[in-house]
Order: structure tokens, then C-alpha cells, then sequence
């Protein structure tokens, strides 16, 4: 084959580690079939996307192949990259296809770019769910025929962002409710102020210590049963086999 910008080593010239790794990547064995064949619409964009400081996928094709620069593989995790490149979207990302899917066909549908703000995606990218979030837009890619090729996104992690507002925001309102003119006041709006963040307390208990001292008492919960194995109504003080370490978190303050 005759040297010239559909050649691997220059098509995809620099570009960092996902620049090596698309130059040594067979992608004759890809949806997308051997460089040699690929529009210059795609070429121009995959350029565009490794020279690139901020995080950018490329969806291209029907099958909405999967292109990305250095930056985008710490979104990826340790379970989809490098297998990721040159595969089918749907199946690098199962666990979001329902979700992602409508959107990016809308996009090539209707050729107009759309835009999510801190959106939820429960990601599987290091063996497990994960609560994460982000920010991005999917433009439409214009082929040579005038359609749309494939869709350019550029994207950024809010995850920290969303979660750490959302603890301040329970931390703020429960020193808020620790206020409450009595005790039973507080305890209300204490368990009230968690409950409207389970993401982040799935469950609480509140136990108030009897006046004698000898035991303590279960006096709130929520998300968990009461009178359960996780939730006793009563806990001895001196139950060496007690569930909770109430004994220790009174004599410590911590």
C-alpha cells in the first residue's frame, strides 16, 4: 500500500499511548474495518481527539465503535480499557446502554448535538457499581455523504463534585437539626435529614443511653428494621457480644 494519510503510522502520528496503540491495533478485525478504508471525516476526527488535553470519545459508524484519547482512559477503569478501543459501544458499556443508547441514537437521528449536566451513570469500570457522574455533549460528526458518521463527545468527571456538595449539604442540615428546642426533636429531624440521603447513609441508628446506665436504647432508625439482628431494640452495656461498639463510641467521643 502506497504511504499516505490513511497508513497507521500516519494517520494517527503522536497522540500519547493511545496514539501507539491505535497505530498497532489490527483494525481490520474492527467494525470499522482497515484504516485504508476509513472517510477522511473520521480520520480528521480521531486527529482532533488525540491531540486533545481534555478527556474525548469518538462513537463512529452503526455500530458506534468506540475511539478515545489518553485522557479518556481514566474514565474507561481498569475493566474496559484497552478492549474498549475499536469496539461496539454497547458492548463496552452494558450497564449503561439503556440509558445511553436513546441519546446517542437520537443524535444521529436528528443531527442535533445534545448536553447532560452532572448526569448519574452507574458505571462497572473496576469490577463493581460505582455512583458516578458527569458532563458532556454528543455533536453530530458529518460524513462525506452528509449524514452523521458519528458522534464527538467531549467529557469531564463530576463525581467528587456532586457527591462532596451533597455531604456538606447533610452535614450542614444536621447540625442544623441538632438544634431542635428537645431531644426527641433532634432525634426526629436527625433521622429526617438522613433519610433524604441514602446514597450516602443507606441506614442509621439512633440509641440514647438509659438513665441508669446499664443498657442503651434503640430510640430511631431508618432504612433498617427495628428489632432486627442489624437493629435491637436494647443493648446491654456490658454485652461483650454486642453488634454496635456504643460502649467504646461513648467512653471515646469518637
Amino acid at each position: 500500500m502506497r504511504l499516505g494519510v490513511r497508513d497507521p503510522d500516519v494517520a494517527f502520528p503522536g497522540g500519547g499511548e493511545m496514539g501507539a496503540l491505535m497505530r498497532a491495533l489490527d483494525w481490520s478485525k474492527t467494525p470499522l474495518g482497515p484504516v485504508s478504508a476509513w472517510p477522511q471525516s473520521l480520520l480528521t476526527s480521531v486527529s482532533t481527539c488525540l491531540d486533545c488535553a481534555f478527556p474525548i470519545l469518538i462513537w463512529w459508524g452503526p455500530e458506534l465503535v468506540m475511539l478515545y484519547n489518553d485522557e479518556y482512559r481514566a474514565i474507561l477503569g481498569s475493566e474496559k480499557h484497552p478492549a474498549a478501543l475499536g469496539s461496539p459501544g454497547r458492548e463496552v458499556w452494558p450497564e449503561l446502554w439503556d440509558l445511553i443508547g436513546p441519546m446517542l441514537g437520537q443524535v444521529v437521528s436528528a443531527g442535533q448535538a445534545t448536553r447532560s449536566r452532572d448526569l448519574l451513570l452507574l458505571m462497572n469500570r473496576h469490577g463493581y457499581q460505582e455512583e458516578t457522574y458527569f458532563s458532556f455533549s454528543y455533536s453530530p460528526i458529518r460524513d462525506e455523504t452528509g449524514g452523521v458518521g458519528g458522534i464527538f463527545t467531549p467529557v469531564i468527571e463530576t463525581t467528587a463534585k456532586v457527591i462532596g456538595e451533597r455531604r456538606l449539604r447533610t452535614l450542614r442540615e444536621l447540625a442544623a437539626a441538632a438544634g431542635s428546642a428537645s431531644v426527641d426533636g433532634a432525634i426526629h429531624s436527625a433521622l429526617h435529614v438522613l433519610s433524604q440521603n441514602d446514597r450516602d447513609a443507606p441506614f442509621a441508628l439512633i440509641y440514647s443511653l438509659e438513665d441508669d446506665g446499664s443498657a442503651f436504647r434503640l430510640t430511631g432508625a431508618i432504612g433498617v428494621e427495628r428489632g432486627s439482628r442489624a437493629a435491637p431494640e436494647v443493648q446491654s452495656r456490658g454485652d461483650e457480644d454486642a453488634l454496635w461498639p456504643l460502649v467504646e463510641a461513648l467512653s471515646s467521643g469518637e
